[in-house]
């Protein structure tokens, strides 16, 4: 079994020195850190069972920052990330930030003293408040389902633009010309990249946007069925609608059922996500699927990897979700009257 000492030989360094950079604590040199953390990856070296016979403290802990720990989305991702770093001796410890970046900090800020080995956040808005910190008391980080511009580090994320935009072209290829858009936050950035997918659809094909046709929401079932008596009011009402996600569109439909709108019937409907309820809901709900246990899997992978080598290149990954039709979308037939 590899042990401290092998890794200590090997870069050439004391077993003091290994302990302190795997620990972050105390003064190493970047140099002499990256060799640690090399020879630890050639070795195969384990921070657990070496460590831990050698005296030294090490918390094997992984923290994961969700934005809504009760929305559905979520947890196919938790699971990805523990089945990840659960083989490599780690421990998940799930935190819920209310989708707030104040609160999001303030976790952060106890997961510091706790000593975490490593961070994946999928933040509030875009990260840029979290990274500053990750990176002033070294901690590795990875971002899910957020990319940030121009910012290097670790992200893995769906191409939301590329999901919005199949799933518009479909609504187009039943006949659709009036495709309204439920957004998401505007300050999350998936939100910001689906309504450019959807705009992107509607221009690619000639068709002018509507502003009228755009209701500013959010993720919650709440958001759709405030929409759905918004696209009642309208003079000339949609034939199709695009939610910003499943919950939002399944709070649509529930809400059409109420008011004696059928599904699909005089309004198609298509969702975001693939979660659980879009194959419980009737009619069963059209939309994108993201793949979301692959998503808390790479990104696991990703910082372990960053976890044993912190100088390589930060990577960007994007996923192409794949549009899932079921019942719930249909060519126009008779509209909302």
């Amino acid at each position: 079994m590899v042990t401290i000492s092998d890794v200590a030989r090997l870069a050439g360094v004391s077993t003091a020195t290994v302990s302190r950079t795997i620990n972050r604590s105390g003064y190493v040199s970047r140099e002499t850190r990256a060799r640690v953390h090399e020879a630890i990856e050639e070795l195969g070296y384990v921070p657990g069972g070496g460590v831990r016979r050698s005296g030294i403290q090490t918390n094997l802990l992984i923290a994961l920052i969700i934005p809504d720990i009760t929305n559905p989305f979520f947890p196919a991702v938790v699971r990805g990330v523990d089945d990840c770093i659960g083989n490599k001796g780690y421990r998940l410890v799930l935190c819920n930030s209310d989708g707030g970046v104040d609160k999001e900090l303030a976790i952060f800020q106890v997961l510091i003293e706790k000593r975490i080995d490593g961070l994946i956040c999928a933040p509030a808005v875009d990260g840029r408040a979290i990274i500053p910190l990750a990176r002033k008391h070294s901690v590795p980080t990875v971002l899910l389902d957020r990319i940030a511009d121009n910012i290097e580090i670790d992200c893995v994320a769906t191409d939301h633009r590329l999901g919005a935009y199949k799933a518009v072209q479909h609504l187009l290829d039943l006949g659709h010309r009036r495709i309204a858009h439920i957004a998401g936050p505007r300050e999350v950035p998936s939100a910001g990249e689906r309504y450019s997918g959807y705009i992107a659809a509607l221009e690619d094909h000639g068709i002018s946007l509507d502003p009228k046709l755009i209701f500013q929401g959010d993720y919650t079932q709440y958001a759709g069925r405030w929409a759905l008596e918004g696209l009642m009011a309208l003079d000339n009402p949609p034939t199709a609608v695009l939610a910003s996600n499943d919950l939002c569109a399944v709070g649509l439909i529930e809400k059409a059922m109420e008011r004696g709108i059928r599904i699909p019937e005089d309004l198609s409907v298509c969702g975001f996500d693939d979660i659980e309820y879009a194959t419980i809901v009737s009619p069963k709900l059209t939309t994108v699927a993201q793949d979301k246990y692959e998503l808390g899997k790479l990104a696991a992978e990703y910082l372990l990897r960053r976890i044993l080598s912190p100088n390589t290149t930060a990577r960007y990954i994007r996923l192409e979700p794949d549009l899932v039709v079921r019942e719930s979308t249909t060519v126009p037939q008779f509209g909302i009257r």
